[in-house]
């Protein structure tokens, strides 16, 4: 793909300005993997077709029902009985015809460890834990993104493994000690992360009740449900 067209640079003038040009020009050459279409992957998948991200493929083996269609915005009652992907599907392409939008109907557990390779970033959703599990190993061997999220009601959790994600650091400081000019310097620093898999066998016996005090007692609700080996798909 070649560089940003005029046309695009008009319909996304408002984020090239939040993160620049070349933060845009990435997002349109990254591909998506959505795993698991439920309220939660239509949210996702919404804000990235509307970003302009490069392609999408919505991967799933299930069909429409009618619980489905008070919580999934991209579904109707024609919808009830079809793949959810497929169903899905033609709403997210109205939304940015730009976009490349691709139906999986195979079940994720029939996947090898291969497929989930090429994509640039893979997104599960209601996945049970031994899946998230598996991918995630994948992924951080590839040293690619991984993320991990389900809705519960009111409730929910994301879990991002991005391995070694590197940023920069923008501060400004005095040129001099009792001037007014201020510099901007620009610090890299790389913040790792752990995998799916350690951050549920964490101990929390270990941690210090005031650290304790800033962690939301729903966290610990989550981990326990995470931690459930039980496919609920």
């Amino acid at each position: 793909m070649n560089g940003i067209t005029q046309d695009e640079a008009e319909i996304y003038d408002r984020q090239i300005r939040l993160w620049g040009l070349d933060a845009q020009q990435r997002i349109r050459k990254a591909h998506v993997l959505v795993a698991g279409m439920r309220a939660l992957s239509d949210e996702v998948c919404k804000n990235l077709a509307l970003a302009g991200i490069g392609g999408i493929t919505l991967l799933d083996h299930t069909v429409v029902t009618h619980d489905d269609l008070g919580a999934q915005f991209f579904l109707n009652d024609a919808s009830v009985g079809m793949n959810r992907a497929e169903a899905a599907a033609p709403a997210i392409r109205a939304l940015n015809p730009r976009v490349a939008v691709m139906v999986d109907k195979d079940a994720i557990a029939a996947k090898s460890d291969d497929y989930f390779e090429p994509f640039d970033i893979v997104c599960l959703v209601h996945q049970d834990t031994q899946t998230l599990n598996r991918v995630n190993r994948v992924r951080r061997k590839l040293n690619k993104p991984f993320y991990a999220a389900d809705a519960f009601g009111w409730y929910g959790y994301i879990f991002s493994d991005l391995v070694n994600h590197t940023y920069i650091d923008e501060k400004e400081v005095m040129v001099a000690k009792g001037s007014e000019e201020k510099v901007t310097v620009r610090t890299s620093c790389v913040e790792p992360y752990v995998s799916l898999d350690d951050s549920l066998r964490k101990n929390w016996s270990t941690t210090r009740p005031k650290a304790l005090g800033r962690i939301h007692p729903l966290c610990f609700v989550i981990q326990i449900k995470a931690s459930a080996v039980a496919d609920v798909c």
